[in-house]
C-alpha cells in the first residue's frame, strides 16, 4: 500500500535518541541553514513534556535580516505559533510547546516540525526580497552609467558558441572585448561565471571579460568564492561601495584610460 511505503520512507529518516529526561529527535527535513531538522522533548513535572528547538532558529533568522520588529513578519510568526500551540521565549531564543503526556508526543512532534519548517519560510521571503532588491539596484546603476556608451543585452548568451551559459548582462562597447556580467546572489551564479570564463578562454578562444558583482563580503559562497577571485576578470562588491563598484565595471567595459580621462575635473 502507498501508505505503508510513505510511512517506511518517512521512518527511514527519523531518528529518536534517548537523552537525560527525554528524547533528541531528528527528522528527514532540512532547515534554512541546510541542517537536519532536530529538536528536543524533555520531561517536566509528572507526565508533561516540553518540546523545544536549540534556541538558534529565530536568532539566526534575525541575524540574516528577518527581524521580528517588522509588523507583517511578526504577525506571521504569531499566527504560525498559535496554529500549532507553540510559543517563543525571547530570553532563551527558543520556540517551544508543552505536551501533557508521552502518548500525545508523536502528534506533537509532527506539529512542532511543521512550526520549524514554516518559520524557515520567513527567511526565504526575506532572502528573495533582498536578492531582488540587490539585482534591481545593480541594474539601474549599470544602465545609468553605461547605456549611452555601450550596448547592453540582458539574459542572452555572449555568442552562438557560448550558448550554454547566459550572463545577466552582456555589455559591448566599441573597439572593446564584450563583458559578460553576472549579478551573483548565489554560489551557483559564481560557478556559472567561472565556467563561462573557462569555456571562452580555453575551449572556444572567444575574446571576453567575465565580471561578477556580489552584494558584500558577508555573503557566503564557500570555496567557489576563492575560485572566482582567482579566475574571473573581477569580483566586485556592491553594498557600501556602489559608486566604486560601478566605476570599476565602467573601466572594464570602456577601458581604464577612457574612464580616467572622463573622471578628471575640468
Amino acid at each position: 500500500m502507498i501508505q505503508d511505503s510513505i510511512c517506511a520512507e518517512f521512518c527511514n529518516g527519523l531518528r529518536v535518541r534517548e537523552v537525560r529526561n527525554g528524547y533528541a529527535i531528528s527528522l528527514p527535513y532540512k532547515n534554512f541553514m541546510g541542517e537536519e531538522l532536530s529538536f528536543y522533548a524533555l520531561r517536566k513535572e509528572g507526565e508533561q513534556f516540553r518540546i523545544f528547538d536549540d534556541g538558534t532558529t529565530i536568532p539566526h533568522l534575525e541575524a540574516l535580516g528577518a527581524t521580528l520588529d517588522n509588523s507583517t513578519r511578526s504577525a506571521a510568526l504569531t499566527e504560525i505559533l498559535k496554529e500549532h500551540h507553540a510559543n517563543y521565549d525571547d530570553v532563551r531564543g527558543e520556540i517551544f510547546r508543552y505536551v501533557e503526556s508521552e502518548e500525545s508526543l508523536p502528534r506533537a512532534v509532527l506539529d512542532f516540525a511543521a512550526v520549524l519548517l514554516r518559520v524557515s519560510d520567513l527567511l526565504f521571503m526575506v532572502q528573495e526580497r533582498a536578492e531582488n532588491t540587490f539585482r534591481e539596484d545593480v541594474r539601474k546603476q549599470v544602465y545609468a552609467a553605461l547605456e549611452s556608451r555601450a550596448v547592453i543585452s540582458e539574459n542572452e548568451p555572449v555568442s552562438d558558441q557560448l550558448y550554454e551559459i547566459t550572463p545577466d548582462m552582456v555589455i559591448r562597447a566599441e573597439n572593446r572585448d564584450p563583458v559578460a556580467f553576472f549579478i551573483a546572489n548565489s554560489a551557483i551564479k559564481l560557478h556559472e561565471a567561472i565556467e563561462l570564463h573557462l569555456m571562452a578562454t580555453h575551449e572556444y578562444h572567444v575574446p571576453l571579460k567575465v565580471i561578477a558583482m556580489i552584494e558584500s563580503d558577508a555573503m557566503s559562497f564557500g570555496r567557489v568564492r576563492v575560485r572566482a577571485d582567482n579566475r574571473l576578470d573581477g569580483v566586485l562588491r556592491f553594498r557600501d561601495e556602489e559608486k566604486a563598484a560601478i566605476e570599476r565595471l565602467q573601466r572594464e567595459v570602456l577601458g581604464w584610460k577612457v574612464v580616467s580621462r572622463q573622471s578628471r575635473p575640468h
